[in-house]
């Protein structure tokens, strides 16, 4: 039996729309709980025409990130909440996937963030903090949801599993081509500014499906545990090296080399995942950090299935 997969445009909400066994991609999924303290899925469900979010409300079996899942649902009418999918159920899928789904490979996060960490660092703090670093945020196995290989990095970008690696990782790539620079010094910054994400997602309750730190507070002050730690243990830190490094992660308003190179890698890395979740989504217009985007292609599926109803 052929599987169903690309028929169904999830973005589109047709009235009385019917889907029955076609596979998604499971590109992302979120675990909320309703006032009545019942559990939710929030899945974002992916195909060839972009990614679309849907609320699986009486969610029967677990659903991970990269699953394929066969859906059974319709669209209806919610009153004040509008037009929405209703799902009936749904089972994990054994298609293997092909070209046209997104993601539909997880990354390797070791492989991924092994430049970054593994860079050959002689400056003797930065070796320090990063000997303290691989102590307290690489012990524990890559499986255990809540350590540095899989946390996301923020509510608002990277925020997938493995996010922050992928966020780090993107940021060192950017920086690769600048000369006239400190590069020990712009990798560890890379490196340090947003630890504060790996302690924040540790202390989540299970049923949180965002972020409540502060990122400059919760980042300094891991930083500043990485400094004591090193001092404890007799290692050798330059409180200058140091103090450039809080500076120069924190600080908008540095002028020197490393920081300028710093802050545009960061928002460089930020506007380009804006953009690709741009792509992914079936919007007609998607405000990024650049301004607002066009969707051409929705906008003529939209137009098409205008002209089919007239």
């Amino acid at each position: 039996m052929t599987d169903k997969v690309h028929e169904t445009n999830l973005a589109i909400l047709t009235p009385g729309k019917k889907i029955t066994g076609e596979v998604f991609l499971v590109k992302k999924i979120e675990v909320g709980v309703t006032r009545t303290n019942k559990k939710y899925y929030s899945a974002w469900l992916n195909n060839k025409y972009g990614t679309s979010e849907i609320k699986i409300w009486s969610p029967h079996e677990n659903l991970n990130e990269d699953d394929f899942v066969q859906m059974w649902m319709e669209i209806q009418d919610k009153g004040k909440w509008g037009s929405q999918w209703s799902i009936s159920h749904y089972i994990k899928s054994e298609y293997a996937g092909d070209e046209m789904f997104a993601s539909q490979v997880g990354i390797d996060p070791l492989e991924e963030i092994s430049p970054v960490i593994n860079y050959p660092f002689r400056n003797e703090s930065l070796k320090s903090l990063i000997s303290v670093f691989r102590s307290k945020f690489l012990k524990n196995s890559i499986e255990e949801d809540s350590n540095f290989y899989n946390v996301p990095a923020y509510k608002d970008y990277y925020y997938g599993k493995s996010g922050l690696v992928q966020y780090l990782r993107t940021m060192f790539d950017i920086s690769l081509g600048y000369t006239k620079v400190d590069k020990e010094i712009l990798t560890g910054l890379i490196l340090f500014h947003h630890l504060g994400s790996v302690t924040s997602f540790q202390r989540m309750k299970p049923t949180e499906t965002y972020y409540l730190s502060n990122m400059k507070i919760e980042s300094t002050l891991v930083l500043e545990y990485l400094k004591n730690q090193a001092i404890r243990e007799g290692k050798s830190i330059d409180m200058y090296t140091f103090k450039e490094i809080i500076h120069t992660c924190f600080n908008e308003n540095l002028l020197t080399p490393e920081a300028i190179i710093f802050r545009n890698a960061r928002d460089t890395a930020v506007r380009l995942y804006k953009l690709e979740k741009a792509k992914d989504e079936n919007k007609l217009f998607t405000t990024t950090l650049d301004g607002v985007i066009f969707n051409r292609e929705h906008w003529e599926m939209n137009s098409e299935s205008t002209n089919d109803k007239n």
